[in-house]
């Protein structure tokens, strides 16, 4: 028989999402795959989409109740945007908590490092197949499902 903590963590884990999941994304096909995935995984009705970086501060320094508990940024946006919107994100006490993943076309090192470096949670590379970039975003729903987040 597991310890009695091994117990409640999974009963802590079976939890539902109650908090959205912000996806920032301004290229439409990354949008309709990740939108194929969170309805194959159950969690559509969470996802919010906003289409640049900008919008998404304002959205989030905004937001005093039902913050989301996940962000998905896709970096096919200008840089310079993708990376002040990380900064102010991790700048901010309240918004830090909210874990990072980034939506990426590169699979190179250094540009991993470097995101990692800025404070992201985690780094998906975009597959130019459709359905194994759709693979990747339904596993990456089911760690986040069973992932404790801080209430926010």
């Amino acid at each position: 028989m597991p310890p009695r903590h091994m117990v409640e963590m999974v009963m802590d884990s079976e939890r539902p999402i109650r908090n959205p999941i912000l996806l920032i994304a301004a290229d439409n096909p990354c949008e309709a795959v990740v939108r194929n995935a969170f309805s194959e995984t159950g969690l559509l009705d969470h996802l919010q989409v906003i289409s640049n970086c900008r919008s998404a501060l304002i959205h989030l320094q905004g937001c005093h109740k039902n913050r989301p508990c996940l962000i998905l940024l896709d970096l096919e946006m200008p840089q310079p945007w993708a990376l002040r919107f990380i900064q102010c994100v991790k700048a901010d006490s309240v918004l830090r908590m909210i874990p990072i993943v980034v939506l990426a076309g590169s699979d190179n090192d250094e540009d991993v490092a470097a995101w990692f470096g800025l404070g992201v949670a985690g780094y998906l590379v975009k597959s130019a197949d459709p359905s194994i970039f759709r693979e990747k975003i339904m596993g990456a729903c089911g760690y986040w499902k069973l992932s404790r987040m801080p209430l926010a």
